[in-house]
């Protein structure tokens, strides 16, 4: 059965246009590990899967992220191609990496569709770049009618491989809306609500009582990478001061000095100075205790937007740094949270 599954997958995803087999290259916008990606581009077939496992395979390669730009090809070599990156434990984009290869700036806008598709859900994490289109289309033998048997068998197999990638199978239906030589380009609500992308940054604040007050905690939504390492932020107020906890995995900060945390607050560039941060490390965690000067927890709990990073070194864990997007609720969550310091 497996057989007959793969030969009708084969036949079912014609390209869309024409383009020259998939390549593989690693290229990076910079000197650090996470703006390294290898770049993807062209056309899947049955090598696919093979080529790119001997080309991860020479141990050469730096980061995890795939940047993904394909007009799709064989079915069958794209989940196949997702399977293989879900083992390596890799992450996908669909971007275009002209600028990762200049050095002038992150990857920009690309499509993958069809068969590319399948592929980039078996992502651990996956991502579009802004402007990327991913594209899903019914699986088709051009210029035959398949028999009710094939097709079932063809549409369990991808049933089952999309729930296997933690995706909402609900897209499969959304694929049978496109029929032979149309494209369903999901719109980004559509791939947040049926888990083809996963989400970034951090939930919204949350309340919890704390002593005589409240701590305003988030949550990042997703698991942390190398590098991308803090899990939660916590606001409170202790002894009368202002205070931020990063909880991140231990990363090397048991033997660290405490150094500068960098705050972006809309147009203001602020920092704590060292003396102001505290380090706790075990074995499996790291605390970082920052105690805010006034100014700055003013500034943080009626800031619209706001980034924080201190100056760890990469062993260390790097800039262990956040990002959010505060809407009305958190800065009163936040403001509550130091309302008794300030």
């Amino acid at each position: 059965m497996f057989k007959t599954l793969a030969a009708a997958l084969c036949l079912s995803l014609p390209t869309f246009a024409q383009a020259s087999d998939m390549t593989f290259e690693l290229e990076c916008a910079g000197n650090a590990v996470e703006s390294c990606y290898v770049i993807a581009q062209g056309t899947i077939t049955k090598d696919t899967p093979k080529r790119f496992s001997e080309f991860w395979g020479t141990g050469q390669i730096d980061g995890n992220q795939i940047l993904l730009n394909s007009p799709g090809g064989s079915l069958s070599a794209g989940v196949a191609l997702g399977r293989v990156f879900r083992s390596l434990n890799l992450n996908t984009v669909v971007g275009n990496g002209d600028a990762v290869r200049n050095r002038t700036g992150l990857p920009g806008p690309a499509t993958c569709q069809s068969a590319c598709a399948y592929a980039f859900v078996g992502g651990n994490n996956r991502h579009l770049t802004e402007g990327s289109k991913l594209g899903f289309h019914r699986f088709f033998i051009k210029g035959q009618t398949m028999d009710g048997h094939s097709a079932q068998s063809v549409s369990g197999g991808l049933i089952r491989y999309l729930i296997e990638m933690n995706v909402d199978a609900r897209v499969f239906s959304l694929a049978s809306t496109a029929g032979e030589g149309e494209m369903y380009f999901v719109p980004a609500e559509e791939a947040e609500e049926y888990d083809l992308v996963t989400p970034h940054g951090y939930q919204d604040f949350f309340l919890e009582p704390y002593g005589n007050g409240v701590v305003a905690a988030s949550v990042r939504k997703t698991k942390t990478d190398p590098y991308d390492l803090v899990q939660q932020v916590t606001a409170f107020c202790k002894k009368g001061k202002a205070k931020l906890l990063f909880y991140a995995p231990q990363h090397g900060l048991s033997q660290s000095d405490p150094v500068d945390m960098v705050v972006n607050t809309d147009t203001k560039n602020l920092t704590v100075a060292a003396k102001n941060v505290k380090i706790r490390a075990s074995k499996q965690q790291a605390y970082l205790e920052v105690t805010l000067p006034r100014d700055i927890a003013n500034a943080i709990s009626g800031a619209k937007t706001l980034a924080t990073g201190f100056r760890f070194s990469r062993a260390e864990g790097g800039s262990y740094s956040t990002h959010f997007e505060l809407s009305d609720m958190d800065r009163k969550m936040l403001s509550a949270a130091f309302k008794l310091c300030l």
